[in-house]
């Protein structure tokens, strides 16, 4: 629901000219997914997430590259595909040592408190809250993020495939050879976006 609303309004804002304030509405729906490691259990609404999930990216990197700002439509695109991989991952045993599954099973059970606190929310008084419900989900988001930190610390290629995480387009020119060009794509209904990415002189 959190994130339909945002997808709702996001549009609501463009039909009337407003992109700017339209991608702003998909930056929240996309946060609030990115907290996400895995899709709910019943069927329907695993259909409803991915749904929601192909409208919301294919706005953003559509919206972004319309504003001409094509290096977060580029990043967009890339959190999309990395998205897909972590869902296809979500509930696989991916912990290779005890200490690396304790920390997992210890994600699930902040991501399942965290759903939790946000189902309270939702059944408050006009999506209201008490302050303890508010202060109780704030720090399980920080102790969710912190976890998620030190998993990276630990084993970065881990954290890739547990959490979708931003690329900076910039950063990744970086890691270029010289005289390599880097290709990336991303196909919308009515269209294909390809960027050509080199390193910077």
């Amino acid at each position: 629901f959190r994130i339909w609303s945002r997808l709702l309004l996001a549009r609501h804002h463009r039909d009337r000219g407003r992109t700017g304030e339209a991608i702003e509405f998909l930056r929240e729906a996309d946060r609030i997914l990115s907290s996400w490691r895995k899709v709910p259990e019943a069927e329907i609404f695993q259909e409803i997430c991915r749904v929601q999930r192909r409208a919301l990216y294919r706005w953003l990197v559509e919206w972004l590259a319309a504003e001409r700002r094509f290096a977060e439509a580029f990043a967009a695109a890339e959190k999309a595909k990395a998205r897909r991989l972590v869902d296809l991952l979500a509930g696989e045993e991916l912990g290779r040592s005890p200490a690396e599954r304790e920390q997992l099973r210890q994600a699930d059970g902040l991501e399942a408190q965290i759903r939790g606190l946000q189902r309270l929310i939702l059944k408050g008084p006009r999506g209201g809250a008490s302050g303890d419900i508010q202060e109780r989900l704030g720090t399980a988001e920080r102790e969710h993020r912190r976890l998620l930190d030190r998993i990276g610390e630990g084993d970065d290629a881990l954290l890739s495939l547990l959490a979708v995480r931003e690329i900076d387009p910039a950063a990744l020119q970086l890691l270029l050879d010289q005289d390599t060009t880097l290709f990336a794509y991303f196909v919308s209904d009515e269209r294909t976006y390809v960027w050509a990415i080199h390193r910077a002189n």
